[in-house]
């Protein structure tokens, strides 16, 4: 029998979510559904989406090899960002990575929380950008005029029920914050991060609006 007391919190975290590797279901949920607090005040949300996906895929990528191997890449990459910041690969809908920065050890405080998520969308934007401008993707984008790889990410602070949930016991969180989430990532612009009030006032430091639209 695993027990959460057991493991240290880099290696739980890769046992959630890590590349190639999900341990979902048994013994090991089980254990998560009773160590880890059912309700979390303050979690940090990020939603990252390829802008113009839709688009790029009827017009640039239209083999379905193209389309898939852009977004393995990406998507591997952006999950990785999110572990070395410190968060936790909740799932994947579509081409939309969302990441979750407090769970599951509830270890960091709302200021800490937020810069995480911060400088992961940060350096995500910045990944995608440069890997538009790769040979291997730049010439589908040159051959129609278009700008390259974008991101858009939505960023928020918000109380969640966190744990294994459904028949497949998959480690995600629920609360209206996350719904709030997704539609701020679907507003944002291309290569654009958007936060919300909540989070906007959780960042440590001096807030100068003239930084923030």
């Amino acid at each position: 029998m695993l027990t959460v007391g057991a493991l240290d919190p880099r290696a739980l975290r890769a046992r959630l979510g890590g590349p190639g590797l999900y341990l979902q279901t048994g013994a090991f949920s089980t254990c998560l559904r009773c160590a880890i607090p059912s309700v979390a005040d303050a979690i940090g949300l990020l939603y990252a989406d390829i802008n113009s996906f839709t688009s790029h895929c009827e017009r640039l990528l239209s083999s379905p090899t193209r389309i898939a191997a852009l977004v393995d890449r990406w998507s591997r990459r952006v999950v990785e960002i999110i572990f070395e910041h410190g968060g936790t690969f909740d799932k994947m809908v579509g081409d939309c990575v969302i990441g979750l920065f407090g769970p599951p050890f509830f270890e960091d405080r709302r200021a800490q929380l937020a810069k995480a998520a911060l400088d992961a969308a940060l350096e995500i934007s910045e990944f995608t950008e440069s890997l538009g401008r790769e040979p291997g993707w730049s010439k589908w984008f040159d051959r129609k005029g278009e700008p390259g790889l974008g991101v858009g990410i939505g960023l928020n602070l918000c109380a969640a029920a966190v744990g294994a949930f459904g028949p497949r016991n998959d480690y995600t969180a629920f609360s209206r914050g996350m719904n709030e989430t997704a539609r701020l990532q679907g507003l944002a612009g291309f290569r654009e991060t958007l936060i919300t009030e909540a989070f906007y006032k959780a960042l440590p430091i001096p807030r100068d609006r003239s930084r923030w639209r």
